[in-house]
């Protein structure tokens, strides 16, 4: 090639670099949250450890000085974990893992369980990291070596792991089929068992599900609420009086209308028995009535235990959590009331959420996750988190979106 021809090439890979050099490398095509547990540091602090996974668009030059270079956008994913104060919302640590190449890697990441100050999660690998530093204390090859039941049938996929309903500690099934309970503190594995599949109150938390307000978690606000619940032997409930008749008797998987009209409701009790029959179960209840101190709650539900079909019960003192509303219509805000067994509310407050996308109990506090209420178009609200005090009802917010912590609406309005 001449000279000539030699420099012409030579100003075209100039340009063609620049024009690379100009190109955005990498772009945020989108960010989701992948799961939220609380977890207590060592010192009794309690901590909300999220999971965000970020998708990447990453432009890249391939080839090189014996071949023509040309572009290529290469997608990875880049999973983050996030902590808060579950108290005060305050952020108390970041850190960035190992970024994901695989698509079906990436779909199998998420936070599985809290154990104790110990977060497990899987990224691409089972996790634990320590609630205080988001440091890695264990990963597969401690678990591995510390339990030689697991040394070779270790899964590598997150389909193997969940959380025991009853403990709320990380199973794994080995690749030998066995199963799995992990404790994280000493770190050791014990023999378990899947939940028998049928219990009485088991049947009674199947059937409750058809009657709740809600079939599906998260698509809205009352699908984390519950019209009724058993207490050993009694049935509470929020009812409005011309809701008696459906709750009388035979406890038998009464369905909502779908057209159920706007209620206030009241708490109410009843006495509730259990009877086994050709068909199973059944429960029923009598004496049926309203407490009497009980305040009214405008479309009111008793909030449930996170993913759980039961009601969540706040200790000292004991009671329940109301979601309700202030007004009906588009421009009604979802309020949350801690009331006691009477129905008297000890607070209230105002959720900046427009709907419950995931909803996290801890001892004393909740975590409350979901978009932004004060958006003007619904799809361009941000994700919320909201942490609240179960003693006073005061709680802060943080966005995720623009990594800062915000003004609140919850100041409670009562208590």
């Amino acid at each position: 090639m001449s000279n000539r021809g030699l420099f012409v090439v030579g100003v075209a890979f100039v340009a063609f670099c620049a024009a690379v050099m100009l190109l955005p490398r990498r772009t945020i095509r989108d960010t989701e949250r992948r799961g939220s547990v609380v977890a207590r540091t060592a010192d009794g602090t309690p901590v909300v450890v999220t999971l965000l996974q970020r998708e990447v668009d990453e432009i890249v030059i391939r080839g090189g000085l014996r071949s023509i270079p040309r572009i290529a956008s290469v997608t990875w994913y880049e999973p983050i974990l996030v902590a808060h104060d579950a108290r005060s919302g305050a952020a108390r640590w970041t850190r960035t893992l190992e970024r994901i190449d695989a698509h079906d890697v990436q779909e199998q990441s998420r936070i599985l369980a809290a154990d104790g100050d110990r977060v497990w999660l899987f990224a691409a690998g089972i996790l634990g990291v320590d609630a205080a530093s988001g440091e890695t204390v264990v990963d597969a090859a401690a678990l591995e070596a510390t339990n030689p039941a697991l040394r070779d049938v270790l899964p590598r996929e997150g389909r193997w792991f969940e959380v025991e309903r009853k403990t709320r500690k990380l199973l794994v099934t080995a690749a030998d089929g066995r199963l799995w309970r992990v404790d994280a503190r000493p770190l050791a594995v014990t023999p378990a068992t899947k939940a028998a599949p049928h219990t009485i109150a088991g049947d009674y938390l199947r059937g409750l599900q058809q009657w709740s307000a809600g079939p599906a978690i998260g698509h809205a606000p009352h699908d984390y609420t519950l019209q009724g619940d058993l207490l050993e032997t009694q049935w509470v409930g929020l009812l409005a009086p011309e809701e008696k008749s459906r709750f009388e008797g035979q406890l038998s998987q009464p369905l909502r209308p779908s057209n159920d009209p706007p209620r206030r409701r009241r708490l109410w009790y009843a006495d509730a028995s259990a009877r086994n029959g050709i068909t199973g179960v059944t429960w029923s209840s009598r004496d049926l009535a309203p407490a009497d101190e009980s305040a009214e709650f405008l479309q009111g539900g008793l909030l449930r235990d996170g993913g759980y079909l039961r009601v969540l019960r706040p200790k000292a003192p004991d009671g329940f959590l109301v979601l309700h509303t202030d007004r009906l219509g588009d421009g009604g805000q979802y309020l949350l009331s801690r009331v006691d067994t009477r129905g008297r509310p000890r607070w209230t407050a105002a959720l900046p959420l427009r709907r419950i996308a995931d909803l996290i109990p801890g001892d004393d506090v909740l975590v409350l996750l979901g978009p932004d209420r004060t958006a003007e178009h619904p799809g361009d609200a941000h994700e919320l988190l909201v942490t609240l005090d179960l003693a006073t009802g005061r709680c802060r917010t943080w966005d995720f979106f623009a990594d800062a912590a915000l003004e609140t609406a919850c100041t409670p309005t009562g208590g």
